[in-house]
Order: C-alpha cells, then sequence, then structure tokens
C-alpha cells in the first residue's frame, strides 16, 4: 500500500514522493545545532563517569547515549532520504512561516491538511525571500503513542522541513520541487488565497480546522 509517509509509531508505510535527498550534516547542523550537541554532550560526559561506577551501569548508560544519538541522525538522515515530498509557501516574512500542504491519509480516503510553521530556512540561490515563494519540503509522519490514534484513518501530524536546511544543492531544491505533483502545489496556492488571515502556526484540515488544532 502506497501510504502518505514515512510513519513515526506506525510500520509498513512508504511515501507516494520521497524526497531522495542525501543529507548534509553541517547544513543540518546549521539548521537545528541544539539537540545534536546535546545528545554528543551526554555521550562524551559518560566516558568519566565509567572510571567510578560499575562496568554493568556504566555499559547500561553508554548503550543510552550511543541509541540517542544514532536514533537521532537516523531520523534526520530517514527525513530526507524517504520522507514525503510536499509543497509550501512562504506566507509570512517576519516572522518566517511557511504554509505546508499534505494529505494525511494513511491509504483510505482523503484527508488534504495545511500546516503553517515557522522556520530557519537558509536562502536558496540568490533570490530574496518573498510573499509566494514554493519551498520544497519533507516530512515523517505520527500515528501518535496512544491506540486511539494508530486507529485513526488518517495521521494526527506531520513534521516539515524545507529541503534546503539539509541540502547545500540548488539543483537538489529544484529536483525535489519539480517532483511534487502540479495539483498539489494548485491545492496550497488555492487554500493560502482562501484564508489570508491564517498565519498563526498550527495544523489545519480542509473540512474541520477546528478538530484538526485539537489532534483529531
Amino acid at each position: 500500500m502506497d501510504y502518505r509517509g514515512i510513519g513515526v509509531g506506525e510500520q509498513h508505510t512508504v511515501a507516494s514522493t520521497p524526497g531522495g535527498v542525501t543529507l548534509n550534516i553541517f547544513k543540518w547542523l546549521y539548521y537545528d545545532p541544539i539537540w545534536p550537541f546535546l545528545f554528543a554532550v551526554l555521550l562524551l560526559a559518560l566516558f568519566p563517569v565509567l572510571k567510578i561506577i560499575p562496568s554493568s551501569i556504566g555499559a547500561g548508560w553508554m548503550m543510552v547515549g550511543m541509541v540517542l544519538n544514532v536514533g537521532y541522525w537516523s531520523r534526520a538522515i530517514g527525513r530526507f532520504k524517504e520522507g514525503c515530498a510536499n509543497p509550501g509557501i512562504i506566507i509570512s516574512l517576519s516572522p518566517l512561516l511557511i504554509a505546508v500542504y499534505t494529505d494525511m491519509s494513511k491509504g483510505d480516503g482523503d484527508y488534504p491538511a495545511v500546516k503553517i510553521m515557522k522556520t530557519r530556512m537558509p536562502r536558496v540561490g540568490k533570490a530574496p525571500f518573498q510573499v509566494g515563494m514554493r519551498v520544497p519540503t519533507v516530512a515523517l509522519y505520527s500515528a501518535g503513542m496512544l491506540f486511539s490514534g494508530m486507529m485513526k484513518p488518517h495521521w494526527i501530524d506531520f513534521y516539515p522541513v524545507p529541503v534546503a536546511c539539509g541540502s547545500w544543492s540548488d539543483r537538489e531544491v529544484e529536483r525535489v520541487k519539480q517532483a511534487i505533483p502540479k495539483e498539489e502545489w494548485e491545492m496550497l496556492e488555492t487554500w493560502v488565497k482562501e484564508h489570508p488571515q491564517t498565519a498563526q502556526p498550527g495544523l489545519y484540515f480542509f473540512a474541520a480546522p477546528q478538530a484538526a488544532n485539537a489532534g483529531e
């Protein structure tokens, strides 16, 4: 079954339009330096601790540190390589906000939604940012941790990131932009035109934005 995205807490899901982007670690560290730094510091701080605690306990803590670091980078690399490519549009410059369209369906039915999010996206090429500029993104999806969320026919949330946050290549950004179906760009642009005052970060389902913001 060709689902919309690689899922968090959901197995056997495949992106309908995978990003196929090779993550540039240094570009990603510029975008998101805090968590990699904290996980790396935690791992390094464990080495001197091993000298003063029992080896069995120390090995357990070292394993936790390794899992956190490997898990973080596996998730980041997987988001760009296998995560779903979705269209995004800049809707505000100060703060920098983008609106991203997706279908939250897990395979049956249609659940179109738009997520508005703040970003520190670096500029692509020489063109300055402007409202209405198209921004290709890659996203992971979440079914939630509760059983009720996993049983829903749609994802409860998704987490898009601009391709430019993980790649130095303007050509790669343009490739992903062109890979996104034309009708998805049109759906997003239509939604933005119909919601000119919507500038608050959040998730908005087309049919029931109130329920979407509540995580329904």
